[in-house]
Parts: C-alpha cells; structure tokens; sequence
C-alpha cells in the first residue's frame, strides 16, 4: 500500500512543495518527478516484480544511422515493468504502465491543453512500445497524463 513505507506523508509533502517551487533552473516537469517517483514506489513496493523506471527508452526498430535512431527513441517520464526471470534465468519485462508529465499551470483551459499535451505523448510511446511486440499480444498498458497535481488515466 502507498502509506505504509516509512515517511511516507512526510516525504510526499516534501516532494510537493519542491515540486510548487518556481524559482528552479530544470524543466518545470522535472520539479514533479520526486514525487511522483514516491508515489509509483508506493504503489510498486509490495511486489518484487514491479520495478519503476524513469525516463525508460522505448525505440521503434529503424535503420542504422543516428539520426534515424534519435528519431525512432521516446523517453517516458516513468515506466512501471513487471520483470521476472523465465526459462535460462532470462528476465522478462512488461510494462505495465506508462506516465508522461506535463508543467503545472494556474490557468484553467491551460491545464486541459497541457494535459491533452501529456496524454498525446504517452499515446505515442504506448504505439511505441506496442509496435515491439507480437501481432497476437494482446497486451494492455495503463497510461497517465499529468500536469503538477491534475492527472488522468487511460488503459
């Protein structure tokens, strides 16, 4: 459960008035990645197989050149994988959710552009990560958009 790691409201809080903080130099998205990286902890931490992954890359299979490869990468704010070993002592991971945030904003039609922004970049490397897998997967793959504290979820 969330709540039951130690500290856990006290860093929560932390982690939000960090986030609030408006006087930093890194990307305003940035400001919100230690507390959401708190709260996947929370949500993962009673099994071993879940593991979070920030900025985990998912590639869509391109020619050889690093110009096409940089095109072919996107980078998730979060990944959260459900890895177990299998035959040979071989990992298996599937992703099983996928989080994209976006800057806060105090202004209201704002908050719905930003998070339809989110949300338009976790349907592209959900297509990503979909596109690696075999025709008859019938995967699914929880997906979040957030902007600061507004956040939406899709399967």
């Amino acid at each position: 459960m969330v709540g039951t790691f130690v500290y856990y409201k006290e860093k929560r809080q932390k982690y939000a008035l960090i986030a609030s903080d408006q006087g930093q130099d890194r990307t305003p998205e940035a400001r919100w990645y230690g507390l959401w990286n708190l709260l996947l902890y929370g949500l993962t931490s009673p099994s071993p197989n879940l593991l979070v992954f920030p900025q985990r890359d998912l590639q869509v299979k391109t020619a050889n050149t690093t110009a096409q490869l940089a095109k072919s990468t996107k980078f998730p704010d979060f990944v959260v994988s459900r890895c177990k070993f299998g035959h040979h002592q071989t990992l298996r991971e599937k992703i099983l959710l996928i989080v994209e945030i976006k800057p806060p904003t105090e202004d209201e039609d704002e908050i719905f552009i930003r998070l339809t922004s989110a949300q338009t970049d976790m349907k592209t490397q959900a297509l990503y990560h979909f596109s690696k897998l075999a025709h008859d997967d019938n995967s699914k793959v929880v997906g979040i958009a957030a902007a600061g504290l507004y956040w939406q979820w899709v399967v």
